[in-house]
């Protein structure tokens, strides 16, 4: 008797045990349910898809910090480049965005832009020498329209057609330097420029040209110069030493003519005022008028005279 309910006992239990089991299989075939096994993957999962989101956020991060860095670097590169200047820095709205980098090459408007002008005086026409394989420098020269000129190696003459040999005339010479600097050859020539001491320099001035020294002067030269014409004679001119490649070289610009040649002495002194060596302006002196056409204003006062005491 009491084994017969001991197994009906057992019997009872494995048949529920056995009827869980049959539940729980025809549970995990229904859709929408999901056993422990699953659950288990899908969280394995999602925390898995956390991780690569997060390795994503750093990657990100990385990235965007290697992009400051280099703009970092090319804003940095820019304010050398512009020196001055202003440099504006903006980047791209969407995400992952190029850095862009704007500069202006000048603090403010940039300065106005002026044209060269030749001399105010009519009649002079610009001329280009080139004063041949030994003296390289680039002179610019304004020359009478009705002068005839002539290059012969380094040196260059010009005067009017139908003059003789005492006329006015001016004369361009090239030569390596003395000086071993242009300024030690610009002083070196205006100590040796004249022989004669009765020779009276009347104005005259020494400045920078680009890295070139200059001399520009007016002078009435004595008897003993050899330029002299034999009647008082003006000189209107200009020593530039400039380096070219290593070397120094001295080039000379006179124009002589006689003291009272008023036509002359405004073409020698427009000249001069718009002289250029290697690109670079010479300076000019402010030129001394007392003397210029002084016979032309005696013969006029001359006449003044007589005609007064014919009234």
């Amino acid at each position: 008797m009491h084994r017969t309910e001991d197994g009906e006992r057992r019997r009872g239990r494995g048949a529920g045990t056995h009827t869980a089991l049959q539940a729980d299989a025809r549970t995990a075939g229904q859709p929408g349910t999901r056993t422990a096994v699953q659950a288990d993957a899908d969280t394995a999962a999602q925390t898995g898809a956390h991780a690569a989101e997060r390795a994503d956020t750093r990657a990100a991060r990385r990235r965007a910090l290697r992009r400051l860095a280099a703009g970092g670097a090319a804003a940095s590169a820019a304010v050398l480049l512009a020196g001055c200047g202003l440099v504006g820095v903006r980047t791209a709205e969407e995400a992952g965005g190029p850095l862009r980098i704007s500069t202006q090459p000048t603090q403010g408007p940039a300065p106005e832009v002026t044209e060269p002008t030749g001399p105010d005086v009519e009649g002079l026409v610009q001329t280009r020498l080139n004063l041949g394989s030994t003296c390289p420098a680039r002179v610019s020269l304004y020359v009478p329209d009705d002068w005839h000129g002539t290059t012969s190696g380094s040196s260059y003459y010009a005067q009017p057609l139908d003059a003789g040999f005492e006329s006015a005339g001016v004369n361009v010479y090239c030569s390596e330097a003395f000086g071993s600097s242009p300024s030690e050859g610009v002083n070196s020539a205006r100590s040796y420029q004249f022989s004669d001491e009765t020779t009276e320099v009347l104005a005259e001035r020494t400045a920078q040209v680009g890295e070139g020294y200059s001399w520009a002067y007016q002078a009435l030269l004595g008897e003993e110069e050899i330029m002299h014409q034999g009647a008082p004679t003006m000189t209107v001119g200009a020593v530039v030493d400039y380096p070219i490649s290593g070397k120094v070289y001295d080039v000379r610009i006179a124009y002589t003519f006689a003291a009272d040649d008023a036509q002359a002495f405004e073409y020698a002194t427009a000249a001069l005022s718009h002289l250029e060596v290697e690109g670079g302006a010479v300076a000019a002196p402010e030129w001394h008028t007392d003397d210029a056409g002084a016979g032309d204003a005696a013969d006029a006062g001359d006449a003044g005279t007589a005609d007064a005491g014919d009234g």
